[in-house]
This record gives structure tokens, C-alpha cells and sequence, in this order.
């Protein structure tokens, strides 16, 4: 894991995946073992920083497209699989794990 992404950063991200597992894990879709391996493979590039910035200077993933092989031919027949790219689910991911916010407990007063 890349030492230089801070603590909070890291239980974001584990928060983020987390949730979207347990969607992707509950959902009714065809293919649903191909969404959860993309998933993991997003948590993956955004836990080794080096590698995700690399990948993202090379196909330019948005949450909408992206140029990597695995969108591109997305269409292809016998690829089975029509949804977002590792790539693009990162970017997914990086956006709600910005939007995460916690929220102090104040544990004194709820006795009273």
C-alpha cells in the first residue's frame, strides 16, 4: 500500500468498498461475479497509488468512458460484460470516498 496515503484516506477507501460490495453482492444482474471482480480490482489500483496514476494518464478514465481495452470492446459479443471498466469504477469510488464525511458522536448525552 502506498505510505503516502493518510489513514483517513485508507478507511474511506474501506469504507467505499465495503458498501459497494455488499451492493454488488445484492444486486439481481447477469455477470454480477464480473462486476465484483472489477470492483476489487478498482480497490486495488487506488490502494497502490503509483500504479492507478500511470493507468490514468494512459486511458483517461472518467466516470462516464474510458480508453482502456476492457471498455473499449465492452461491446464485443463474447466479452459478456457491458458495464464500467476497473478504471472508471476507481473514479466511482475516489468520487464517494471525497463525499464520505463523519459525524462525532457525542456518547455523554445519550444516557440522558
Amino acid at each position: 500500500m502506498n505510505t503516502n496515503q493518510s489513514p483517513l484516506y485508507r478507511q474511506k477507501l474501506f469504507i467505499i468498498f465495503n458498501q459497494a460490495m455488499s451492493k454488488a453482492k445484492k444486486a439481481e444482474i447477469e455477470n454480477k461475479d464480473k462486476l465484483i471482480m472489477r470492483l476489487k480490482s478498482a480497490f486495488g489500483i487506488l490502494q497502490h497509488k503509483e500504479y492507478y496514476v500511470a493507468e490514468k494518464a494512459q486511458y483517461e478514465p472518467t466516470k462516464w468512458s474510458c480508453g482502456c481495452p476492457d471498455y473499449v470492446y465492452r461491446l464485443r459479443h463474447l466479452r459478456k460484460w457491458e458495464g464500467a471498466c476497473k478504471h472508471m469504477i476507481a473514479e466511482i469510488l475516489k468520487e464517494r470516498i471525497q463525499l464520505l464525511t463523519f459525524k462525532q458522536l457525542d456518547f455523554f448525552n445519550i444516557c440522558n
